[in-house]
């Protein structure tokens, strides 16, 4: 078995393809086949005594959540570098220590400089009319903003310009070298099936 991850020469990836049973659909020795009740009882069983076992233990630790400073109890298994009590404690942990520098997203404000001037609600219109009225990553038609291939405010060429929807747009503020060769490569429009 291939550990995931791991870095295979192109000779080993062929003799995998080439030697690989494909066991999808019919040819898959299980396909068609119901395990009687009894074994899917038996399955169920075993699986919560699994989980019983590791969430069930005698080797609970008091810990401080690390938002609110208030104490609770959490399992040996679960404890982390950060403690929570709960998912508000840790968004409002979030809001005050990825602030600005802290953010792995940050690029010293630039987010707060202007649009170039040429960057219209007209220009907008006609990036979104040529795009479909759709988002260049997803597809989805609700939600469209227009967004700066290589993330400069004042390249308005409409070759630096695309479609997308808020969430998709969002996604775009990390690995930007990643989507610059996205966009620029169209790879995005060929996995959509084209415009």
């Amino acid at each position: 078995m291939v550990k995931k991850g791991s870095h295979l020469s192109e000779e080993c990836k062929r003799k995998i393809r080439e030697n690989h049973a494909d066991v999808s659909g019919e040819n898959n020795p299980m396909y068609g086949i119901t395990h009687p009740r009894e074994t899917i009882i038996k399955i169920r069983e075993k699986s919560k005594i699994t989980i019983e076992k590791k969430h069930k233990t005698d080797k609970w630790l008091n810990c401080i959540c690390d938002s609110c400073n208030n104490k609770f109890h959490k399992s040996l298994f679960h404890i982390r570098e950060l403690n929570f009590c709960n998912m508000e404690c840790y968004g409002n942990w979030r809001s005050e220590n990825f602030q600005r520098e802290s953010n792995p997203n940050w690029r010293n404000g630039l987010s707060n400089e202007p649009y170039g001037i040429e960057f219209t609600d007209k220009m907008k219109a006609v990036i979104k009319y040529r795009d479909n009225y759709k988002c260049r990553m997803c597809r989805s038609n609700e939600n469209l903003v227009v967004h700066h291939i290589d993330y400069n405010k004042y390249n308005n060429d409409e070759r630096n310009l695309i479609t997308l929807c808020k969430y998709c747009h969002g996604k775009t503020n990390g690995h930007r070298d990643t989507f610059k060769r996205l966009f620029y490569t169209g790879e995005f429009d060929y996995m959509n099936g084209g415009l």
